[in-house]
């Protein structure tokens, strides 16, 4: 259906339950002759008021132009009818390679949209790779906020498309380093990660291995690592399992959790076990969560504003993960004096041995402070009042055990789930001078 192997007949993958065979190796991760190509793309529009045919479903996909294939695009492609150049020829017709025409209404109030890929099968690395945006939608309501001086203009809008991104480090992070007698003195972040085809230092890193939550190997019966329910190892075991656990190549039988001179590893899990799941090894993990935000396509990035009110019109893009935007003062104590926000140091300290300590910023008394958010519109267009939001709230729980919603969020500021849009106002009149931090601390998995 675009995605893997071709509609031509295909002989059953070569089953000898090894990492190397071709179960966990399908044949278009490497020989990709019959297979669709990876390099395909199409336009989903969020909100939007569209006939089908425009709408960006996962078939609608096209290959560049001049793209070796014997399947150019996708069995759901539709044109948008009466869309002509300029001598009256049909733009996009089956002679013209690799192009596609949408037809968007933009019959709504003004907005800030979204839009981004969504092929069939690789939706999740063509948007990570960077294929999402966004346009506004303007109308005289707008205009006329604009013009009355209620919101401020053009000039002072920033728009903040955020994102999370992680980087393929250098070797020497990257792979296992091995002493002169081959002994291995460090242990790699990602050994498994091939930089001949997924690419070097400063590349995009995507997780490419299944990591089961469970490991019959440790005591626990549960992976320190693992993120992923595996069937034949949860309870009640998966039935009918069609490729099932298999031999671990790394395992190693003289190592024995009770004798620290055997390891493998000076922490969890100490050894490898006997038994690996035997899953195909493709990048198909489900979400990510990843170290380095970027906002507008830069890491970390940095603007010098006047002390007046902006206006900011903020698109959580990311794969997967929510923000909780707050405002802090940089702290001068710490770096340069404009990188951190400064923690309690009670919690700062507990987090050094209490994983599950997450330090929150000092109390807004201190100076510390940065502005409210004043909301005016999101993804729906204005909404009927401004909503003042509390600049500096931290994600809090729901801890009381009889609440049926034990666990869920409590409070949080600016808060923004993959796709949503924030329109907001921010007075930076008393902070001239100053260094802020955009904030986030909404958890991730």
């Amino acid at each position: 259906m675009g995605s893997g192997m071709g509609p031509m007949a295909m002989p059953a993958p070569k089953n000898d339950a090894t990492v190397t065979d071709e179960v966990r190796n399908p044949e278009c991760t490497n020989d990709k002759t019959n297979c669709f190509k990876d390099n395909r793309a199409t336009l989903h529009l969020h909100g939007g008021i569209k006939p089908w045919i425009s709408d960006g479903t996962p078939h609608q996909w096209i290959t560049p132009a001049g793209e070796n294939t014997d399947w150019p695009q996708g069995v759901s492609v539709r044109n948008a009818p009466a869309m002509k150049d300029g001598g009256g020829a049909e733009l996009c017709a089956a002679k013209d390679d690799g192009c596609s025409t949408f037809y968007y209404t933009n019959q709504q109030s003004a907005r800030l949209m979204f839009y981004h890929d969504h092929s069939y099968g690789i939706t999740r690395l063509n948007v990570y790779a960077g294929e999402a945006a966004g346009y506004t939608i303007t109308d005289d309501t707008e205009k006329s906020l604009v013009g009355s001086g209620t919101i401020p203009d053009a000039d002072s809008t920033l728009p903040l498309l955020v994102q999370d991104r992680t980087f393929v480090p250098d070797d020497a992070q990257l792979k296992d380093q091995k002493d002169a007698n081959g002994k291995t003195v460090s242990y790699g972040q990602d050994p498994t990660w091939n930089t001949q085809r997924w690419g070097t230092k400063g590349s995009f890193w995507y997780h490419h291995v299944y990591m089961p939550a469970q490991n019959p190997g440790d005591p626990s019966g549960m992976s320190s690592y693992g993120r992923w329910m595996y069937g034949p190892w949860f309870w009640p075991p998966a039935r009918d399992t069609k490729y099932g656990p298999i031999a671990n190549p790394y395992y190693d039988p003289k190592c024995k959790l009770d004798d620290e001179s055997t390891w493998q590893y000076q922490d969890a899990p100490y050894c490898e076990p006997e038994q690996i799941p035997g899953t195909p090894n493709i990048s198909m993990g489900m979400e990510q969560f990843n170290d380095t935000p970027i906002v507008n396509g830069v890491a970390y990035p940095k603007v010098t504003l006047q002390p007046k009110t902006y206006r900011m019109r903020l698109l959580n893009a990311a794969n997967d993960r929510f923000f909780n935007f707050q405002w802090y003062t940089a702290d001068p104590k710490q770096g340069d004096g404009t990188t951190e926000v400064a923690l309690k140091p009670n919690e700062l300290e507990a987090a050094q041995t209490d994983p599950n300590v997450s330090p929150t910023p000092v109390d807004a008394g201190n100076d510390a402070a940065g502005p409210d958010w004043i909301q005016i519109a999101n993804e729906g267009g204005f909404l009927s009042a401004p909503a003042v939001i509390d600049g500096q709230q931290p994600t809090t729980w729901i801890t009381d055990p009889t609440r049926f919603d034990v666990g869920n969020v409590d409070k949080h500021s600016l808060a923004l789930a993959s796709a949503e849009r924030a329109d907001v106002l921010v007075d930076f009149s008393k902070f001239a001078g100053k260094t802020l931090i955009l904030y986030n601390d909404a958890p991730a998995a």
